[in-house]
């Protein structure tokens, strides 16, 4: 019988008992890194330069830059593949990006020129938004990791 997390009215965390949940018990020991990750997220762009830099002054880490991909790469190996706006890959792709950060306080000073909203108490999360050179909407929010990563 798997867990299923629910988010209550007070912000806490409910696991619920259900026989109709196929998927394994979570793994309890969050000591072991988990042996599964996402290992790239697509997004468009209209000027790969302009997006490329964009995420570098973020904190992203360069991997490779030309004109029919951008991939950067943050904490844990995932990459962000840039694509151009009107590539027959462009053009499939829909995507929402989430950053995660350790001091959202502190990214939301360090980002301040990308015009960020508020910061927001969400019911898990201290979220704030802004968007990329290609009107991507970026959501930043405080870390959940519950252990080793």
């Amino acid at each position: 019988m798997a867990g299923v997390a629910t988010y209550a009215d007070d912000d806490s965390i409910a696991v619920r008992r259900s026989n109709d949940v196929t998927s394994p018990e979570p793994n309890p020991d969050a000591t072991v890194k988990p042996g599964i990750w996402i290992g790239h997220v697509a997004i468009v762009a209209d000027d790969m330069q302009a997006s490329y830099e964009f995420y570098l002054g973020l904190g992203l880490r360069s991997v490779v830059l030309n004109e029919r991909i951008g991939v950067l790469e943050l904490a844990g190996g995932t990459h962000l593949v840039l694509v151009p706006r009107g590539s027959s890959a462009g053009s499939v792709i829909v995507a929402s990006v989430d950053l995660m950060v350790d001091d959202v306080d502190g990214a939301h000073e360090a980002w301040s020129g990308h015009q960020p909203s508020e910061i927001r108490q969400g019911g898990v999360h201290r979220t704030f938004h802004f968007n990329d050179p290609a009107g991507n909407d970026i959501a930043v929010h405080d870390s959940h990791v519950t252990g080793v990563v």
